[in-house]
């Protein structure tokens, strides 16, 4: 990132990071705990494993079977690279520039 803003705007950058972060922490606790009261917890916990098996399937068939034995960074790429291309071609098939 300080290639990307140099000097005091790094400082800022950084700041507006943070708080962003932050800020969708609060906002994630606030949203579990507004699902776990309107459902039960067991139903809630039910519904995170299940978006966790529908991530892996997603994985599985998307990226297959070559990100094993990658490391944590190399998967990071990939998976960007991917999303990354996916992102284009809705926006291409939108007409958009």
């Amino acid at each position: 990132m300080p290639d990307v803003l140099p000097g005091d705007t790094f400082v800022l950058g950084s700041a507006i990071g943070n708080i962003t972060y932050q800020a969708s922490q609060i906002l994630g606790f606030v949203a579990g705990a507004a699902v776990v009261a309107v459902l039960d917890p067991h139903k809630t916990l039910g519904i995170d494993a299940v978006t966790f098996g529908l991530s892996a399937v997603i994985l599985l068939t998307e990226c297959g079977a070559g990100l094993v034995g990658l490391t944590a960074a190399t998967m990071l790429a990939v998976s960007w690279t991917h999303l990354r291309g996916r992102i284009i071609q809705a926006t291409e098939r939108a007409g958009e520039p």
